[in-house]
């Protein structure tokens, strides 16, 4: 089980410990609260991230790209979803 949860919150403070140094592939819905897209995704990212719980080599996690900054390395785009 991935002690980590289905759905990682994913932030500016832990971009890098839970993507970057990560040994699983990491998932990650980079998302705006307000996008009616984003928002119609919600609930099948949840089911997505609750279905890959029990697999320790892939991390699913969301990251409020509104709210966090990961880096200037990285280009966030609404809705993005991207494997690391």
């Amino acid at each position: 089980m991935n002690i980590l949860g289905a759905n990682v919150k994913i932030v500016g403070k832990n971009f890098d410990d839970v993507v970057m140094n990560s040994d699983a592939d990491v998932f990650i819905k980079m998302y705006a609260p307000w996008c009616g897209h984003c928002k119609s995704m919600a609930p099948a990212w949840e089911e997505f991230a609750e279905s890959m719980a029990g697999d320790d080599s892939v991390i699913i996690g969301d990251f409020d790209a509104t709210a966090n900054d990961p880096g200037k390395k990285y280009l966030v785009i609404f809705i993005d979803l991207s494997l690391f």
